[in-house]
Parts: C-alpha cells; sequence; structure tokens
C-alpha cells in the first residue's frame, strides 16, 4: 500500500478527496503490475516521473504526481507538482473521476 499524506497539506476537499482516489487507483494498478496484467499503460509510462493536474469546477486545480517504475508501478505519490515531471497531464474533475475511481 502506498503511503498516505496528512491531509493538510492540501489546500481543498477536493484536493483531498483526489487525492485519495489517485492512492486507492494506484493500489489497484500495483496489484495488476505485480499480477503481469498493466500492459499497455506500464509500456507507455515505465521509468517516468509524471503530475496530474486536474481542474475541478469553479476553483483551484487539484494537482498530484508520482513515478513509474521499469516495472510499471506507481510510487512516490504525492500531493503537488515534480519540477522534474517527464509527463504532464491535465483533465477535467468529471474526466479525473472515469479515470480513477
Amino acid at each position: 500500500m502506498l503511503a498516505r499524506e496528512r491531509p493538510d497539506i492540501h489546500r481543498t476537499s477536493f484536493d483531498r478527496q483526489f487525492y485519495r482516489e489517485v492512492a486507492a487507483f494506484a493500489d489497484r494498478f500495483n496489484e495488476s503490475a505485480r499480477a503481469g496484467e498493466s500492459g499497455t499503460v506500464e509500456r507507455f509510462l515505465d521509468s517516468e516521473r509524471v503530475t496530474f493536474v486536474v481542474e475541478p469546477p469553479g476553483g483551484p486545480p487539484a494537482v498530484v504526481s508520482f513515478r513509474t517504475t521499469d516495472d510499471g508501478r506507481i510510487v512516490d505519490l504525492r500531493a503537488g507538482a515534480r519540477p522534474d515531471a517527464t509527463v504532464r497531464f491535465r483533465t477535467d474533475a468529471r474526466t479525473a473521476h472515469r479515470l480513477f475511481a
């Protein structure tokens, strides 16, 4: 299981909820990676540093970042952007919920 950050590092309730959704997704994703089932995503995102920005309706964006390993796992999940990101995603809240729920 991924380490969880203290909630007070997040600015809004949307930030906290989004972080929890991504953390739960990462746990499920890593289980698939261990079972050798991550497939396409592993091929595209192995050994990357990722920043993911979500634009909620009417508020500041929520930002999380993580690294992916060469075997396709998500590690080092944290709130905020990575200054050394090699991949940056930006999407709206509705799409993010569909991706990570």
